[in-house]
């Protein structure tokens, strides 16, 4: 019987050990602590390639962040194949007008980005006015370094 205590007394402390290493949070899935965070970039002028990127995505997309614009609104739904996504609007995201400079258009970009990061969502969707078209999608170190290389770039310009 004791042996039996001390071999469970074990395989918990083990079990905590592994918990408190995986930050695991106990009102979360195992699942949902073994899967990083996904930013997926897409044109709000290229509805199909956005479409395709999110069904390529290991992930279900759980929250969309948009350029401020019916154009980049519709992307994000037509995206989603009409599945109801959390959607804000970032004004940040704005297309760029004839006063801006291309520093700023990059500066707000990069304010953007670090922003990104604050939102509780593992998979999110970014429907930018700003890209031209295509999609690409980063981890979370990945928009992390970008933030940070855009910045180190308008610092020394």
């Amino acid at each position: 019987m004791r042996l039996h205590d001390e071999v469970t007394k074990s395989d918990d402390d083990v079990e905590r050990a592994v918990r408190a290493q995986l930050h695991w949070d106990p009102r979360l899935d195992d699942a949902a602590v073994t899967v990083e965070r996904s930013f997926l970039f897409v044109s709000s002028a290229d509805p199909e390639a956005a479409r395709r990127a999110v069904d390529a995505s290991p992930i279900d997309i759980d929250l969309a962040v948009i350029s401020p614009s019916t154009r980049a609104r519709a992307t994000a739904v037509y995206a989603a194949r009409g599945r109801w996504v959390f959607t804000v609007d970032e004004p940040l995201l704005v297309k760029s007008s004839p006063a801006e400079s291309g520093a700023d258009v990059l500066a707000r970009f990069a304010e953007a980005l670090r922003g990104l990061d604050a939102y509780d969502s593992r998979a999110l969707l970014v429907v930018l006015d700003l890209l031209g078209s295509g999609a690409f999608a980063l981890d979370e170190a990945g928009l992390t370094s970008c933030a940070e290389s855009l910045g180190r770039a308008l610092a020394a310009s």
